[in-house]
């Protein structure tokens, strides 16, 4: 059930799927540890989700900011929506 809720959700980063997991989970009577474990063994990271994401803040951005403000702020929605400095670094470097 778990593979078939992560292959289900091509939008959320790492974190913030396996909260909503481990949340769905609990509500149906499992425990959170189980999940947590189960999930880090599943989970395979996909960077199209980020390379999307990345792709579509810095498309909404662009129109209001430029340069070191633009970098910021993409940044910052990228934290926001739970991915990881090293992945986020990664995909800078390489669209650049």
């Amino acid at each position: 059930m778990v593979e078939k809720k992560i292959c289900l959700d091509h939008k959320h980063a790492r974190g913030v799927l396996k909260q909503k997991l481990i949340s769905y989970f609990l509500e149906k009577g499992f425990e959170g540890e189980m999940i947590a474990q189960i999930f880090d063994e599943l989970y395979k990271e996909d960077r199209s989700i980020l390379y999307k994401e990345y792709e579509s803040i810095k498309h909404k951005l662009e129109r209001k900011y430029t340069g070191k403000d633009l970098e910021y702020h993409i940044i910052q929605k990228l934290y926001q929506k739970g991915f990881l400095k090293e992945q986020i670094d990664k995909i800078k470097e390489e669209s650049d």
